[in-house]
């Protein structure tokens, strides 16, 4: 009898015990499930930095979905994201698109977003972006002229008139994510690349900045925000806050302030 009550006590341990260990499983050692985010794939160093402090501060899982920058508003109705992170918000389609999704809440301050050539410490160097047709530099890996940072990498070599002159030491690599990988195992002289995208990566200098003209510099801008439709509201906006303390005053532009109507 003892041993069939010791079975059975053992037994309702096991099944009360069930559902807690599922929802820790789901959730990550016990933190309570969070917002999902949808980001630019050139975010994703500076995001996984601050998803990480958010989820040790406040216990919460974070989920993240990196998709190149063309596809982010796509992706974030497919998803039922709660908080959408874009670049270019200046261009009218994103504008118009990211207004509807997010409704009257507040979005996040602006900030600039700009383009360097980068190289390793211990490789060539350049003081202009037009010496990267110099012998010294063999490979030089940009983001294919399909995806949005390559065409503004493409542009401001069109402007500094290089553009032809280095096409036959191009690499296009096909996301961020891929150029960022050829800068850390050192397979190129030097990235053309978003600055916020090597920001939380080490091992690398800029060599030169890319000139860019007022009109692309206006459309280098970032904006963010909580989706009308958001399951997680607060905590969607309390990460947004960790995100704008950490990046925009790294870039944020003068005469701009956080739209915070409600």
């Amino acid at each position: 009898m003892n041993e069939r009550r010791r079975a059975l006590l053992l037994l309702s341990i096991v099944l009360l015990a069930l559902p807690v260990l599922s929802t820790c499983s789901k959730t990550g050692r016990g933190r309570s499930a969070g917002p999902a985010i949808v980001a630019p794939d050139y975010l994703k160093g500076v995001i996984e930095t601050i998803a990480g402090q958010f989820e040790t501060e406040n216990k919460i899982r974070v989920r993240v979905i990196y998709e190149s920058f063309d596809r982010v508003l796509a992706r974030a109705e497919e998803s039922g994201a709660e908080l959408v992170l874009i670049g270019d918000a200046d261009r009218d389609e994103y504008r118009r698109g990211l207004d509807s999704m997010i409704g009257d809440g507040p979005s996040s301050c602006p900030f600039r977003l700009s383009l360097i050539a980068a190289g390793r410490p211990d490789g060539p160097s350049c003081a202009d972006v037009r010496e990267l047709v110099d012998d010294a530099f063999h490979r030089i890996v940009m983001v294919d002229t399909l995806q949005y940072e390559g065409r503004l990498a493409k542009e401001a070599l069109d402007r500094a008139r290089v553009w032809k002159k280095l096409k036959d030491k191009l690499i296009l690599a096909r996301t961020s994510l891929q150029l960022v990988s050829y800068l850390k195992t050192g397979e190129a002289d030097a990235v053309l690349a978003l600055e916020v995208s090597l920001r939380e990566e080490k091992g690398w200098t800029i060599l030169a900045r890319l000139d860019t003209d007022r009109r692309i510099q206006k459309r280098l801008l970032h904006c963010a925000g909580v989706t009308v439709a958001s399951s997680y509201p607060e905590t969607a906006r309390a990460f947004l806050d960790l995100f704008d303390s950490r990046l925009c005053p790294m870039y944020k532009l003068p005469g701009i302030t956080r739209n915070t109507e409600e």
